[in-house]
């Protein structure tokens, strides 16, 4: 049973690096991506405004 935990543990953590990759990858191509920085940047001026509120 111990081993068959490891391989669940090796399977989540080969899962979770996968996730990381594709994530990750997905900001990539965002970041270059003029249409996303516009909306990442005007996203950052509300949460300015939010805190400066606050």
């Amino acid at each position: 049973t111990f081993i068959g935990v490891k391989i669940r543990m090796m399977q989540m953590k080969l899962q979770l690096s996968l996730e990381n990759l594709s994530l990750s990858h997905k900001l990539s191509i965002l970041s270059t991506s003029p249409i996303a920085i516009s909306m990442l940047y005007s996203s950052m001026e509300i949460y300015s405004k939010d805190s400066a509120i606050e």
